[in-house]
């Protein structure tokens, strides 16, 4: 008996295996940070040891990039599988680790796992998402990776006094082998089969899972696929790259990737506890804290699905870079002044604010901007490229950018944050068009 299989081209099912993967992925990511100080105490850590085990999962995806390369041969649904598998291997032996070096290992092999996730799929929705919704789908994935990351606030903040801290990555072990089950299901992006002229199952992939479409606007939708991969003549890595005007996209998403992590959001997260810490010995104040910004990462990318088809993705992003500015300001004014018993009430509703408005805005809005502006020749060559650069540089920031406010000033820390910021808005507002309600194939032209 023949199984019925269209389950897979509907949208439901799509956005579960999708949704399921960036909620692992984002409490994957965001869990050491949370349970650092226990990591530290088992392993008998220093400082300078933890900030390179946080930055690790950064360095973990430039590795991961080599790999990527492969997604114009295997396709996206190979490499979603691929990423799954790798993430429960890393995972496992990651909760399991006896020494140092084990866990450094692992993490940066988790690290690959975790930062392909954040491509894949996102590269996956654009090409197989209507024109009219793709900004709210793949706005959806960083909206549920924020969640993911929220859930590990929960569980920190709930069970820090009874878990031991690899208690809270096991869970992830299961949820990603059904992750890795489901994904095998999906069907293939159509600008893959197009890229190996399977004319006719990308246009089976558009009919069914754009049933609305008629079948003069799927083909008019192949055509367009067709001529922005201009066939495929590239051969060559750097004739991919290079072709035409096509380096400026890729050195524009190099660009944009490098200030969102210049923005502090990551390092914010990640090392609220120690930015805290000099001002309140209170444990519990602490992971609250943790949790509470972790929650408002989330709660702010909620509004941004709202809005970013709405407003268009340049005005959301614009706003929260506001908001973040004015924000950081009075956090370089407020580490200026002396030390003052509940100073650190005015840090969190300052950090609060600034953790909003780049969630909003720039967290929010890069995932979908940076693969609407790469044309669909060299958006896997691209994202590479600018994975690579952004990766290693996200490496240090995080890893090592800590020891600024340690040694010298968070005034200037904040300070650093705030002019880089500012030349983000400034990009923006002068390189970045506006891609929402355009087909990909008309943004490529306006670039």
């Amino acid at each position: 008996m023949k199984i019925n299989m269209d389950f897979r081209y509907s949208f439901k099912f799509i956005l579960f295996v999708y949704i399921l993967s960036a909620l692992v992925g984002g409490y994957a990511l965001a869990i050491v940070g949370g349970i650092s100080g226990d990591i530290a105490h088992r392993f008998d850590l220093n400082k300078e040891q933890l900030g390179v085990l946080l930055g690790l999962v950064f360095l973990g995806g430039v590795f991961a990039k080599a790999v990527w390369l492969a997604a114009d041969y295997i396709g996206r649904k190979a490499m979603i599988v691929s990423f799954v598998v790798m993430y429960i291997i890393a995972t496992y032996i990651f909760v399991e680790a006896q020494t140092y070096n084990v866990l450094v290992f692992a993490r940066l092999m988790q690290g690959g796992a975790i930062l392909l996730c954040t491509y894949a799929f996102p590269v996956y929705m654009t090409e197989i998402a209507p024109p009219e919704l793709r900004g709210r789908y793949v706005t959806i994935f960083q909206l549920v990776w924020t969640a993911g990351m929220c859930a590990s606030g929960i569980m920190i903040f709930a069970f820090y006094e009874t878990f031991v801290w690899n208690q809270y990555l096991y869970v992830t072990i299961f949820v990603a082998v059904v992750l890795a089950c489901l994904s095998c299901f999906l069907p293939s992006s159509p600008t893959w089969l197009m890229l190996k002229k399977r004319v006719h199952d990308a246009y089976e992939v558009i009919q069914k899972t754009q049933p609305n479409l008629t079948d003069e606007e799927i083909k008019k939708h192949i055509d367009d696929i067709r001529v922005s991969l201009r066939d495929h003549k590239p051969r060559s890595f750097l004739q991919k790259l290079f072709i035409g005007k096509d380096i400026f996209p890729v050195m524009l998403v190099t660009l944009l990737l490098i200030l969102n992590q210049l923005t502090g959001i990551n390092f914010i997260l990640f090392s609220s506890g120690m930015i805290i810490a000099p001002l309140t010995t209170s444990l519990s104040v602490i992971h609250a804290i943790n949790f509470l910004l972790l929650g408002v990462n989330f709660g702010a990318t909620i509004i941004t699905m709202f809005f970013i088809d709405k407003w268009g993705r340049k005005e959301v992003l614009f706003l929260g870079l506001k908001i973040a500015l004015v924000s950081m300001f009075g956090l370089i004014v407020v580490y200026s002044l002396p030390i003052m018993q509940y100073n650190y009430i005015v840090v969190i509703g300052l950090l609060i604010t600034c953790i909003a408005g780049l969630a909003f805005g720039p967290c929010g809005v890069i995932i979908t901007l940076i693969n609407e502006l790469l044309p669909n020749r060299v958006r896997i060559t691209g994202i590479f490229m600018a994975g690579m650069v952004s990766m290693l540089f996200s490496f240090y920031f995080v890893g090592y950018f800590l020891r600024v406010g340690e040694y010298y000033n968070y005034s200037l820390m904040f300070g650093i944050l705030f002019v880089s910021s500012s030349i983000y808005y400034w990009v923006v507002k002068r390189l970045i068009p506006e891609t929402a309600g355009k087909t990909l194939e008309e943004i490529e032209a306006e670039i």
